[in-house]
């Protein structure tokens, strides 16, 4: 496996464990608000549905990030945003210079 695609894979396993991380966290505050313990043992989409809520949190980042991302491909290339979102930065060190060696990841 070369170095670009373990890090992708690191990176979409990243993804992965935000995205979880937020749901849990999601589900936790729906919890407390209906005063749930983990006792109850009741499912997730039990909470869901006693809130009446379609949308999850994540859902709705991704609506504001492609909302953002509309926004920003009407923006004209002059503008510091553009500028700064397809900046390449001059590098001196090669790809092979960052790829840790070892037994650590």
């Amino acid at each position: 496996m070369e170095w670009n695609e373990s890090q992708n894979l690191r990176n979409s396993r990243s993804a992965v464990l935000h995205r979880r991380r937020i749901l849990t966290a999601e589900i936790t505050w729906l919890k407390r608000l209906l005063r749930i313990t983990r006792r109850d043992r009741m499912r997730n989409e039990t909470v869901r549905s006693t809130i009446q809520q379609e949308r999850t949190l994540v859902d709705r980042i991704a609506e504001r990030r492609l909302a953002w991302l509309e926004h920003f491909s009407r923006m004209g290339s002059e503008r510091l945003p553009a500028k700064v979102l397809g900046y390449i930065g001059l590098s001196t060190k090669s790809k092979e210079d960052n790829r840790r060696s070892g037994w650590t990841l």
